[in-house]
């Protein structure tokens, strides 16, 4: 299920969010309400893998010491490795991984992505790529995605990969997600695909 949406009942400044008692997106849809997008081609376009899945592209830039190290699969699907006794930081961290070249996104553009989401102790609670790389489609604004997306995006280049690092009161706060307990630091690793 997802959990970047928000749900009105859970944290009032935010509102569309699914039960996410088993996983979840940034978002908040389930897997069945996550939009389709054929992404899959017989020849591989720029930014997609040979098996079509859509991914950043661009320059890669290196993270801050300190951070999450982030290793990409041949497909692009990202994996996370917190380094051992790092606190998490108390504010919103956005390091660009991937300086893709397309256009600057701003607040409320409607967004195409692919993500996969950690607890601060390495855990997964959530993958587009684990679900056949189809992408995460949602508004970029508040009260509709998690604020630590919105604050952590806008700005960013299409074709960009971003690591948000996101302190609880940007995400869930004190609501228990299921996957993700109450007042946890999450990580993304957001591939921004499109934007207009």
């Amino acid at each position: 299920m997802s959990h970047v949406w928000r749900a009105v009942p859970l944290i009032a400044a935010l509102v569309l969010t699914a039960s996410c008692s088993s996983g979840g997106s940034p978002a908040g849809e389930s897997e069945a309400e996550t939009p389709a997008q054929d992404v899959a081609s017989a020849d591989a376009e720029p930014g997609t893998d040979a098996g079509g899945i859509a991914r950043a592209t661009g320059e890669a830039v290196a993270p801050a010491a300190g951070l999450p190290v982030v290793t990409l699969a041949e497909d692009g699907t990202p994996s996370i490795e917190v380094p051992t006794g790092a606190e998490p930081p108390a504010e919103l961290t956005v390091q660009t991984l991937i300086k893709g070249d397309g256009a600057e996104v701003g607040e409320g553009a409607e967004v195409s992505v692919q993500y996969a989401g950690w607890l601060w102790d390495g855990t997964e609670f959530d993958s587009s790529w684990s679900r056949g790389g189809v992408p995460l489609d949602a508004r970029l604004a508040s009260g509709e995605l998690i604020e630590g997306w919105v604050q952590g995006l806008v700005g960013q280049t299409v074709r960009s990969q971003v690591m948000l690092i996101i302190p609880p009161e940007l995400g869930y706060g004190e609501a228990d997600m299921g996957t993700i307990p109450p007042n946890s630091t999450l990580i993304f690793v957001v591939d921004i695909l499109s934007a207009s």
